[in-house]
């Protein structure tokens, strides 16, 4: 069993379920009955490549307001739940620009840390309510726009558009 091969039209499928239709590795170990490990290798380059959403918005937990960014590969919605107030801002983009802009965005703005309550997902990513939000667009934006420079890339991988609310 560890040592079966796989033919392209396998791979071809994982690619698909992945990439298009956003499953997840264990979601397609489930449907193909291959171990999630085996998928979760083939499928590592191509993760870096999967659109992502990059997004800002405004929590509250109890009384306190603060502001998080994060990614998704899901709805934003359902990523923050009943602590979100409101959507800032979602580009679309690839996982490895997400990754790179939202590393980026945390340590310019890191006077501005706030350690969410533990039943925040990713409380490790927040700011307090006195962060200049509007600041933030402006650098994800330059940011995005750079990587796009930087890469050569063109179109809605990396100048994904903004969502505001």
């Amino acid at each position: 069993m560890g040592n079966q091969k796989y033919s392209k039209e396998d791979y071809r499928l994982w690619e698909q379920l992945y990439i298009e239709k956003g499953l997840t590795c264990q979601q397609i170990s489930s449907i193909t009955n291959v171990s999630n490990s085996t998928i979760k290798k083939h499928l590592k380059k191509q993760h870096l490549k999967r659109n992502d959403d990059l997004y800002f918005v405004v929590l509250k937990h109890e009384n306190q307001y603060f502001f998080k960014i994060g990614r998704t590969f899901y709805d934003v919605q359902s990523r923050c739940g009943k602590y979100l107030v409101q959507i800032i801002g979602i580009w679309k983009i690839t996982y490895q620009s997400v990754v790179h802009v939202e590393k980026q965005v945390l340590q310019k703005f890191q006077q501005y840390e706030y350690i969410a309550p533990k039943e925040i997902s990713g409380r490790t990513e927040c700011f307090l309510d006195s962060l200049p939000w509007m600041e933030v667009l402006f650098f994800i934006d330059m940011a995005i726009s750079s990587l796009a420079k930087d890469t050569s890339l063109e179109g809605s991988e990396t100048t994904g558009e903004v969502q505001s609310s």
